[in-house]
């Protein structure tokens, strides 16, 4: 079974991630280390591999290759 704060960790990190409130992610990873490990999707992305993925896609949105 879960850890109860563990999975209250995760949740919160995967509505600010989707929601790109990236000031609260950051600061949650500053409060609580097990943040930087909690995989957070079905595929085991943590907040980060999110953060990136969105900087991937709105630098290919913002700067085309010609």
């Amino acid at each position: 079974m879960e850890n109860p704060e563990l999975e209250r960790i995760r949740t919160v990190l995967f509505a600010k991630a989707m929601e790109g409130r990236w000031e609260d992610v950051i600061k949650l990873y500053e409060t609580d280390t097990r943040a930087h490990w909690a995989k957070i999707t079905v595929s085991e992305d943590t907040a980060l591999h999110i953060a990136i993925l969105e900087a991937k896609e709105a630098r290919w949105y913002f700067c085309p290759r010609k």
